[in-house]
């Protein structure tokens, strides 16, 4: 699956981003420096490299980390 890293929100960058497969599914996390707030990020995939299409919204970054640190399982 051809992949992008991209900030729709002028302003932010992601800084760290990381995906691999753990127990068959897709796992991704990625850190923001946190110059905007969010009120969430998307998680977008495309096949053809020009039209992207949503698959999950991720609400807000991972209470159990520090700073703005997001992650995805599905």
């Amino acid at each position: 699956m051809p992949s992008q890293v991209q900030s729709s929100v002028t302003g932010t960058k992601i800084i760290k981003l990381i995906g691999y497969e753990k127990d068959g599914r897709l796992s991704i996390e990625w850190s923001t420096d946190g110059a905007i707030e969010t009120n969430y990020q998307e998680v977008q995939s495309n096949m053809d490299g020009e039209k992207f299409s949503t698959f999950a919204l991720v609400l807000g970054a991972d209470p159990g980390k520090s700073g703005k640190e997001y992650g995805f399982q599905g």
